[in-house]
């Protein structure tokens, strides 16, 4: 596909890039008694990608150069991993769950020994107390390698989580989860022509990963909340789910500060369910709330003159959009022959048509700041044939 700037029709990102992946996975059960459960196995992943791709001169969100770079280059690699996973009751009430996981990555010639163990211990029948613990890793995508030789001494990005979840049945029909979080990331790729920014946001800001000309693996983060959650199973006509969390998640830029990441909307809350009088019709609505994103203010004057959007480098990820909140109402008719079922829908989204706002960009051809905003109310009609 070809990218090109808005301001001038010049050709930003030309990619002819092929990306093949190929999996497979071992998985074995061994149950020796109620009390003691095993599972183990072995997967592994090849990887095919050809990049051809071009990337012309262009200025960062922050206003500083990147040279062009043309890439032709093949990355033909695999991963190999296998895994153990114990179940263990060690007395009335408490289970233990031990595991492994060992992935060796090719490309980069490095191993990793990834540990993880859950506890659960039930009080009563209702009640629930899991606290979870795990250490996971994962590659840089490919599209970034690919772009300097250097970058295969990256380290692969690690993750500690620390999870504690409390359930706890209400009635016969529904449960109450109470789940709190912790995750410290490392040795994520950061740019130190970029010290305020984090890389692995760029695809959400820029929606795809531009050109590095150096990287290091000195990025970290973290991510923690609280999520609540209400679930009522179908009984009798009704049913419906009740959730909300508050979360926090920020990085460290070169520059040692912290910032917010640009998913990190702090309050989130949803509330659907439905109604069935029966076995032909189905009634359901869902309405969602999300605190609003942060983003970063652009510097006018700079922006102004480029007739592109530049970052103002001291308020990055300062501000935030306004809250989004919207309803989607839905409505399915069922027609039940011998085999088989026809279903019909009409769905409404964003029903009350709230104006929300999704992102502010810089205008290239009004060369000023507007609104990206998302769908007004839009009505859906469907049919689906079940058999």
């Amino acid at each position: 596909g070809k990218y090109f700037q808005t301001k001038d029709g010049q050709l930003l990102l030309n990619n002819n890039s092929l990306e093949q992946e190929f999996n497979f996975r071992n998985s074995n059960h061994l149950f020796i008694n109620p009390d003691f459960k095993m599972e183990f196995g072995f997967d592994g992943k090849i990887f095919s990608n050809d990049y051809k791709q071009f990337y012309s001169e262009y200025q960062d969100l922050l206003g500083n150069k990147t040279d062009s770079l043309s890439l032709n280059t093949k990355i033909n690699t695999s991963k190999a991993g296998a895994f153990a996973n114990l179940s263990l009751k060690l007395f009335s009430g408490l289970t233990f769950n031990p595991g492994v996981r060992v992935d060796y990555f090719d490309y980069n010639k490095t191993t990793n020994v990834s540990p993880r163990f859950s506890m659960t211990y039930e009080f009563n029948e209702k009640t629930s107390l899991t606290g979870t613990f795990g250490i996971f890793y994962q590659n840089v995508p490919w599209v970034i390698v690919a772009q300097n030789d250097a970058f295969k001494n990256l380290k692969n990005p690690k993750a500690y989580h620390y999870i504690l979840g409390l359930t706890h049945l209400l009635n016969e029909s529904t449960k109450l989860t109470v789940e709190l979080y912790n995750k410290d990331y490392s040795d994520f790729p950061v740019d130190p022509t970029q010290p305020s920014l984090f890389v692995f946001d760029q695809a959400v800001l820029e929606n795809l990963f531009l050109t590095h000309s150096t990287l290091s693996s000195a990025g970290e983060a973290n991510s923690k909340g609280i999520e609540v959650t209400v679930q009522k199973k179908l009984a009798k006509d009704f049913y419906g789910l009740i959730s909300g969390s508050y979360s926090k998640a920020i990085y460290k830029g070169l520059d040692n500060k912290k910032y917010d990441r640009v998913y990190d909307n702090r309050f989130n809350f949803a509330i659907e369910g439905g109604y069935k009088p029966d076995e032909n019709w189905e009634f359901s609505a869902r309405w969602l709330y999300a605190g609003g994103a942060p983003y970063t203010p652009f510097n006018q004057t700079a922006s102004a003159a480029a007739v592109k959007g530049i970052y103002d480098e001291s308020k990055i990820n300062g501000s935030r959009l306004p809250d989004y909140h919207s309803l989607n109402i839905r409505a399915d008719r069922r027609f039940h022959f011998q085999s088989s079922t026809l279903v019909v829908y009409l769905s409404i989204w964003n029903a009350y048509a709230r104006d929300n706002v999704a992102s502010y960009f810089w205008n290239e051809i009004k060369n000023k700041q507007d609104e990206d905003k998302s769908w007004g109310i839009l009505p859906v009609f469907g049919i689906k044939y079940e058999f």
